[in-house]
């Protein structure tokens, strides 16, 4: 059932649907509307709506046993805060999902909901968490919140945590979460990043925008993936080395010359490198699952010779002076006019083609002078 500031929020006319298993309340001012009717309701979804503190009282929210999700978004929560919360203690409940809404608390005591998997606390006001709460949540998001703590205790379920865009959260206490596979600290500010170093589970880290912290600790991350460190004025790249297990790794706007390291991750597929200092690169080009290279060499001037894997689909390449590319001459020759005229089109860089040596390519292709074909 669908309901819309069209619709008569009389009591009376919801009487009907005492078994109702979905509700969606859209558009509405809910400052008077009994929901005590809808007993056997397992999914509750209220968007753009104006929720009145007493919606939330026990005389609304305790019928609702059988509930399985709950989604509030875009909506004014009036007076709301993490103690109203609690009256969302249902037995069943899998996915509880507050964004957008002026949520707003320093703190709550929560009993843990016993089945909670997925919570979403997105683009709120929140200041301060206790995670304690969410003992068997395997996911729980709360980037572009206002968090300066979050509390923790030794939480075995969590595997993906979101604090992205809190601007100068406290992480000390991260170290306990050693089950994390997935953690998302971007644009925090962050410059001590020893807490992580006990997350010895995670998969997928991004750090970009955080003041230039100290990646060291990074070394004991074996089992990382997928790793961004953009924006963080790095210069030396070398612990990288030791993260074997890197297929995705963006380190765009730094200050890197040497990309040596990164010769040793035999596993990395995509490599970001935009807006560096880097002067050769032709230590990767035995990366052999090497496919989406993005670099931006016109911020790097001093760069004039490219080596490329014969396996590399994606690359940006203006401004280079001397090319090889093994085995793609006859790819460059069959595809070059139609992926010029796309170029062009979307004024996208992100492919095989020397944008700003259009006048000299074909004579490139046609001779062993500029083209290297091995």
């Amino acid at each position: 059932m669908c309901v819309t500031n069209d619709n008569n929020t009389n009591d009376n006319n919801y009487s009907a649907n005492i078994n109702l298993q979905q509700l969606h309340i859209i558009n509405c001012n809910l400052n008077s509307v009994n929901l005590c009717v809808f007993k056997q309701i397992d999914e509750l979804y209220i968007s753009r709506s104006y929720l009145q503190n007493q919606c939330l009282q026990n005389t609304y929210i305790t019928p609702f046993i059988k509930l399985k999700k709950v989604k509030i978004d875009e909506s004014q929560l009036h007076n709301l805060t993490f103690n109203n919360t609690q009256k969302l203690q249902f037995t069943d409940l899998i996915e509880l999902n507050i964004s957008k809404s002026d949520l707003q608390g320093s703190s709550f005591n929560l009993q843990p909901f016993n089945f909670l998997k997925n919570v979403n606390f997105k683009d709120n006001t929140l200041d301060i968490i206790n995670l304690s709460a969410f003992q068997n949540t395997d996911k729980l998001l709360l980037s572009w919140n206002k968090l300066t703590k979050v509390i923790t205790v030794p939480l075995n379920k969590i595997r993906h945590l979101d604090l992205s865009f809190n601007k100068g959260i406290d992480i000390s206490q991260l170290y306990h979460l050693t089950n994390l596979i997935s953690l998302q600290l971007q644009q925090n500010y962050i410059k001590d990043l020893s807490p992580l170093k006990t997350l010895i589970s995670l998969e997928e880290l991004n750090l970009a925008s955080n003041d230039g912290a100290d990646i060291t600790v990074l070394i004991n991350l074996m089992k990382l993936q997928k790793l961004d460190l953009s924006w963080n004025k790095l210069n030396n790249i070398f612990v990288l080395n030791s993260l074997i297990n890197l297929q995705e790794l963006i380190l765009s706007h730094n200050n890197i010359i040497d990309v040596s390291p990164l010769q040793f991750l035999s596993k990395l597929r995509i490599l970001v490198l935009l807006s560096n200092k880097v002067r050769n690169v032709s230590c990767l080009q035995k990366l052999a699952h090497f496919k989406n290279f993005r670099f931006g060499i016109q911020d790097q001037p001093s760069l004039t010779e490219l080596k490329l894997s014969n396996k590399l689909q994606q690359v940006e390449i203006p401004n280079i002076k001397l090319i090889n590319i093994n085995r793609k001459r006859k790819y460059l020759k069959q595809h070059f006019d139609l992926m010029k005229q796309q170029a062009e089109q979307t004024k996208c860089n992100y492919m095989i083609i020397l944008v700003s040596l259009t006048q000299h390519i074909r004579a490139y292709m046609n001779s062993s002078d500029g083209i290297v074909d091995q």
